[in-house]
């Protein structure tokens, strides 16, 4: 009798064993949105949705019940492209049952340049410092800029933080001419060249209007900024002409 009550205790031991290694392996729980969500990027690539978007979902009313995230499969999707929409249903393969329905929005994205590091006011932006991210078409506004030509070469107006959206606002143009600064003065027209140096009276930017003087006859006429101390005159008038002499 001893014999048998110990035999049968081991033989509860192991079915209980068992039974918690069983009950362990198909234990469930609420699967997180990042991996629904994950799972719906994956249906919309699946399905040839060439444009990248960033997915929104609607507030989930109850969870899906998982034993592993990896086992989420989308089993229906429908995309209102116009409306930038979705619904779909999703279930998991260990609990196939448990169908959740969800929805949202398709937010599209868009690669823009931004700053790799940090620029200080009056730091000028080379190629090498810019690198690229994906942000929503919704977030960028209108003024945003997209394309790196419209940076390259600029300087900064202002302290710009790293991987901050671009506008317009924050950029300038370099000075290639300095206030006070030595300057080449060039016109040239059909039969005649005119150069001279001219001291300028304000600081230009490449294709800026400013005020030079010459200044062994203290005359003073406009030119624009064509280079680094570079100024060229368009059409020019008599005492134009004559001021550059």
């Amino acid at each position: 009798m001893k014999h048998f009550l110990i035999s049968l205790a081991l033989l509860f031991t192991v079915i209980g064993a068992c039974h918690a290694e069983e009950t362990q392996k198909t234990a469930l729980f609420p699967a997180s949105a990042q991996a629904v969500q994950e799972s719906l990027l994956q249906e919309l690539r699946a399905r040839g949705y060439g444009q990248p978007v960033a997915l929104r979902l609607n507030q989930m009313h109850r969870p899906l019940l998982t034993a592993d995230e990896s086992n989420i499969r989308v089993t229906d999707m429908q995309i209102l492209t116009q409306a930038q929409r979705f619904h779909a249903k999703l279930s998991s393969t260990d609990n196939p049952n448990n169908i959740l329905t969800v929805s949202g929005r398709l937010s599209p994205l868009v690669t823009v340049p931004v700053l790799a590091l940090q620029r200080n006011a009056g730091e000028v932006i080379e190629e090498a410092d810019l690198e690229y991210i994906e942000v929503e078409q919704s977030s960028l506004g209108s003024k945003a800029i997209t394309n790196p030509e419209f940076i390259v070469g600029k300087k900064a107006k202002q302290l710009i933080a790293s991987r901050t959206i671009l506008r317009p606002t924050m950029l300038a143009a370099p000075v290639l001419v300095r206030k006070g600064s030595s300057v080449m003065m060039q016109y040239v027209t059909g039969q005649m060249t005119i150069t001279n140096q001219v001291r300028a009276l304000e600081d230009g930017a490449m294709g800026d209007t400013i005020r030079v003087m010459n200044t062994q006859s203290n005359r003073s006429l406009d030119g624009i900024v064509a280079g680094p101390d570079l100024i060229q005159t368009g059409t020019v008038s008599t005492t134009q002409a004559v001021a550059l002499k």
